[in-house]
Order: C-alpha cells, then sequence, then structure tokens
C-alpha cells in the first residue's frame, strides 16, 4: 500500500521543495495543507501530477486539521507564522499558528492513526552558545517565535508519552534556497545586490550562523521518512552542517559570486537582540539514518544566486 502524506504548510519554503523532492524521486501521494489565500504560481512541480492533492485549510481550525489528518498515514508539519513578535497582537498570531496549531494536529492524529509526524521546529530553541549544539543541550529560545516552537515541541513529545503519537521532532538550522521568503538574510540580499543596492548588516556581521542548504534539510526529512519507527518515533534530530559561519563572510561569498564590489555592505544598528551564536551538531541523525549535508556554504550559494537570477 502506498503511503500518503500530508504535508501542512505545503507551500511555504521547506514544503515546496520537499514536495518537488517527493514527486520526483519517490513513490509518495502528497496531500498539501495550505491556507485559501495562498498564492499558487511560479511552483517547482506541476499541479497536474496524479499524486499531489491540494487541500486548503487553516491549521487554527481543528475541523479543517482534522478532516486534513483523514487523508494521510504520515505527517509532516511545517505549517508555521514566524515573526519577530513585536507586539502583543503579533506575539498572539504566533502562538495560535505555532502552539495550537500544532495542538489541533495532535489531536487529530489521536484519532486518526499514523504511522510518522514529523514536527519541524528550528535550532532556534536552543539559544546562545558556544559550541556546535547536540540535541541534549540546553534549550532557551529567546523570542516569541521560538519559545512557540519549543512549547510546540514539549506537546508533541507530551502525546507521543501519554497517547502513543509516533511524533518526531527535526530542527533545522539556517536554511537558504531556492523559494526562501525575501523577508530571510540571504534572498535579501541577493536581490539587493542584483538591484546593484548595499547589503545592510546589523552587528558589524559578526553574528555566526549555521547554514545549511534546502537540499540538504529535504533529504534529511526523507532520510527520516524511511527509517523504521524503532530507530526515529519519539526523538530529536538537528538538520544541520556543525560549521560556523558569520553573516559577514557569508555576504561576502554572495558578492563575490554575483561579482559586485566588495564596498556593497552598509553597517546599520539592529532594534532586535540576537544570539551570537547558533550552530548545531548532526551526527545523530547521521547515525540513525545515514544522512548528512552534501552541499558546501559556497556550492549552496552558487545555487540560489543562480537560482533567483534565472
Amino acid at each position: 500500500m502506498k503511503k500518503t502524506i500530508l504535508i501542512t504548510g505545503g507551500f511555504g519554503f521547506i514544503g515546496l521543495n520537499l514536495i518537488d523532492k517527493l514527486l520526483t524521486q519517490t513513490s509518495y501521494s502528497i496531500v498539501s495543507f495550505v491556507r485559501k489565500k495562498t498564492i499558487l504560481n511560479n511552483l517547482p512541480f506541476s499541479f497536474n501530477s496524479k499524486r499531489l492533492k491540494i487541500m486548503y485549510g487553516n491549521i487554527e481550525n481543528k475541523n479543517d486539521v482534522i478532516k486534513a489528518l483523514k487523508t494521510s498515514t504520515v505527517t509532516i508539519h511545517l505549517a508555521a507564522r514566524m515573526a519577530k513578535g513585536k507586539n502583543q497582537n503579533e506575539i498572539e498570531s504566533i502562538m495560535k499558528t505555532n502552539l495550537y496549531g500544532t495542538l489541533n494536529l495532535l489531536e487529530a492524529a489521536r484519532f486518526n492513526k499514523q504511522n510518522k509526524v514529523i514536527i519541524v521546529s528550528t535550532g532556534g530553541v536552543y539559544g546562545e552558545n558556544s559550541r556546535p549544539i547536540r540535541e541534549n543541550d540546553n534549550l532557551c529560545p529567546l523570542n516569541p517565535y521560538t519559545v512557540s516552537k519549543l512549547a510546540a515541541e514539549r506537546l508533541a513529545h507530551a502525546y507521543h508519552v501519554q497517547y502513543g503519537i509516533p511524533t518526531i521532532i527535526v530542527r533545522p538550522f539556517n536554511v537558504y534556497g531556492p523559494f526562501e521568503s525575501s523577508k530571510r538574510s540571504i534572498h535579501r540580499n541577493i536581490i539587493s545586490l542584483s538591484h546593484n543596492k548595499k547589503v545592510k548588516l546589523t552587528y558589524r556581521g559578526n553574528r555566526i550562523r549555521d547554514w545549511i542548504y534546502i537540499e540538504d534539510v529535504v533529504d534529511a526529512i526523507i532520510s527520516i521518512l524511511s527509517c523504521t519507527n524503532n530507530n526515529v518515533v519519539g526523538k530529536t534530530f538537528n538538520i544541520s552542517t556543525g560549521k560556523p559561519t558569520s553573516t559577514l563572510n557569508v555576504t561576502r561569498k554572495i558578492i563575490n559570486i554575483m561579482g559586485k564590489k566588495k564596498s556593497s555592505i552598509s553597517f546599520v544598528d539592529s532594534i532586535i537582540s540576537e544570539v551570537h551564536y547558533n550552530v548545531g551538531d548532526y551526527h545523530n541523525i547521521q547515525s540513525v539514518t545515514g544522512w548528512k549535508p552534501s552541499h558546501s556554504i559556497e556550492e549552496g550559494i552558487s545555487k540560489t544566486v543562480e537560482w533567483y537570477l534565472q
């Protein structure tokens, strides 16, 4: 029997890339659960695929989520609201989508049997650190978004323990690549440079991050799909490269690849506090599934620049 995978937030950044690879390189059938207002142009795959179904709904609506889970045997939960949490309304929206949306999903999974429920979290739940972070290291999220993602993780773990829901947590670090939101730094910087505008960096570009190419993230998730439940259910996995790179060095790589002037960087003040160092250790997922990142930062940025400028 062929498995049907439900992907919430299926037409977001990670979802688009994941669906594209699942359609081209696996035999899974896919249901993409998206909001009604989602723009459906410039997609990397064809709507004509008999293995792809689009279901419109709202992760915050319990009935919509119950209906969606009736279509699947595996769920990958990507639906999330990313925001800085500048005011109370924004913070409430973050919590409704990321926490209560996950609650709706887990409740629906209690009554619609799933083989796996993969909760996509973030490496941001660790907060500040000084070395590549392991899954059992301290967790200290420092903004409303990462707090909401950690709360959703804890809820998923509780539903695994109390109700036997086969949850798996994955924590991607700084993901970049095709279909990335224009609000994220690498996409934003490529567009600025393509219009001969200066790139604006906060903290003089000294923030250290673990930049991972989207194709590697997709491969990591698929590696978990392919594993037997005994090896992955109830566990948490970093999806990272383990290689620290400052935002300044990443920007310089983009500038070099695009052939722009070194003076294309300007330093500005930040009104938002950010952790200095956030890098993940990926050896846990490697030991279980065999996955490891295959793209260097130079390869990933080259592919990303080429895609955005084509």
